[in-house]
């Protein structure tokens, strides 16, 4: 079986506009149609893909550093550096991503983060330019946030919450301080880059959570699919693999992720029909053929789940007519 998942496929409903009038979606259309697409409860995308590996409750930050192992009354978090823009009275969270960061910028800005935090116990360290990681010493249970739900909203309603909360409210106005006046901004902003406002600590979890899959194979390049493939002792493909088209396995297209986050209506299309042409419209015509037996579509949200399924006397069945994707909207 063949499972492609689309995070962010169905968006929430746009007055007086449909995104995909102007699209031409052959491919995905006869998948929902044909594969009596419903819409189901909804699931925020890095959930259905940790359930996939029956790890939903697994440490994310741990799972992308191995190495960050658990120590007593200390715990690893993923810390994404965020770009932070006032709007009246709140701080709006940018789903930019600083893949222009430089190691020199990073490691001078977490030298000074380490610098300003080490007597409390803190400690900050990156495995890439843009993927950080914060020790916390902290065994109290807080609720982080994930990372996705501030990209492009207010990150007030989603600081940190739980007993000892406040502690770290104050930490990340700290850091929001000291990033402020940090040089390193200065310069990016002499640029025309985003400086670097803040830090947003997530990714908290179990770290002895077993992890297994029922496919033999994965493909995309997301870096928390790789490490949970990698950890599942199954192949991880990378996204170009599956221009075949493949025939089995978890392929994660989450190319309209960043686009729907950021309210970018044109990038979300324009990245919708880049999946149609280069691995929907193969991978159907290999269902039509017979190459791939039973085809399952995923398009997890928070607002819903779309899922669709192909089986091959489905390629029978004509009285099931395209299904166009604005038909499955989630109402609001």
């Amino acid at each position: 079986m063949l499972v492609v998942a689309i995070p962010h496929l169905i968006l929430p409903p746009i007055r007086g506009y449909d995104p995909t009038a102007e699209l031409k979606l052959p491919a995905l259309d006869l998948l929902l149609g044909r594969g009596q697409a419903r819409i189901q409860a909804g699931q925020r995308p890095l959930d259905w893909l940790l359930q996939q590996f029956g790890a939903p409750d697994l440490s994310v930050a741990t799972l992308l550093r191995p190495e960050a192992t658990p120590e007593s009354g200390k715990r690893w978090l993923c810390a994404a550096p965020i770009h932070l823009r006032p709007e009246r009275d709140q701080l709006i969270a940018s789903s930019d991503v600083y893949t222009d960061l430089t190691s020199q910028e990073t490691e001078a800005l977490l030298a000074s983060l380490n610098r300003h935090f080490n007597q409390d116990g803190i400690q900050f360290v990156a495995s890439t330019p843009d993927t950080w990681f914060v020790q916390l010493p902290v065994d109290e249970k807080i609720d982080w946030a994930p990372l996705d739900l501030i990209a492009g909203a207010s990150i007030h309603p989603h600081l940190p919450k739980g007993e000892g909360a406040l502690r770290w409210h104050a930490f990340l106005n700290e850091v929001q301080m000291l990033l402020y006046t940090h040089p390193v901004n200065d310069a990016r902003e002499q640029r025309g880059l985003l400086p670097v406002s803040s830090i947003w600590p997530w990714g908290d979890g179990r770290v002895d959570s077993p992890i297994t899959t029922r496919f033999g194979a994965t493909y995309g390049d997301a870096p928390i699919l790789r490490a949970l493939a990698s950890r599942a002792g199954v192949v991880a493909q990378p996204l170009k693999a599956a221009e075949g088209p493949i025939r089995s396995g978890l392929l994660w297209l989450d190319g309209l992720t960043g686009a729907a986050a950021h309210g970018d209506i044109h990038g979300w299309q324009l990245q919708l029909q880049q999946i149609e042409s280069a691995y929907l419209q193969p991978i159907v015509a290999a269902w039509r053929k017979g190459d791939i037996l039973a085809l399952q579509l995923h398009a997890p949200s928070a607002q819903g789940t779309c899922v669709a399924s192909l089986r091959p006397a489905d390629r029978w069945k004509f009285w099931r007519g395209p299904l166009p994707l604005r038909q499955l909207k989630i109402e609001s």
